[in-house]
């Protein structure tokens, strides 16, 4: 959140968290490092305090393996998107050894990451795997 603040000089950052104790730590954080171009909202796993179409994009970073109903999760994110906007998805390669992370067996191959977001109507602009343990798709609406 805080390296994009840095970098967006017109318009918002929309910080969503299912966790008051993150978003807690995150205000003072921008607090302390004087942003104020960042809004910090509590949200519902699948419910955003976001106007439908009116994002030009989203980030989730390791957020998509965490979430109970993955297909919902994406297809309400898309919903928040206008046409031509974006969301990147990083995850964690399901392959054991290397930094911590969750366990394998929620983690998500790339190829059900991929499929997740077409069956929402969302389009593969670009895929990468990220190093040996992480994998980034970046898609379009």
């Amino acid at each position: 959140t805080i390296p994009l603040a840095r970098r967006l000089h017109h318009g918002k950052v929309l910080a969503l968290d299912i966790s008051a104790e993150m978003l807690g730590s995150l205000r003072q954080k921008l607090t302390e490092e004087r942003i104020t171009n960042v809004e910090a909202s509590l949200c519902g796993e699948a419910d955003f305090p976001v106007e439908p179409a009116s994002l030009d994009g989203a980030l989730l970073f390791f957020v998509l393996h965490e979430t109970d109903n993955r297909s919902l999760f994406l297809w309400r994110v898309a919903a928040l998107l206008r046409p031509g906007g974006w969301v990147a998805v990083l995850e964690w390669q399901r392959v054991s050894g290397g930094p911590p992370g969750p366990p394998l067996q929620i983690r998500l191959d790339p190829t059900e990451t991929k499929s997740l977001a077409l069956a929402t109507g969302l389009s593969v602009a670009t895929e990468a795997p990220l190093g040996t343990y992480y994998h980034l798709l970046l898609l379009q609406k």
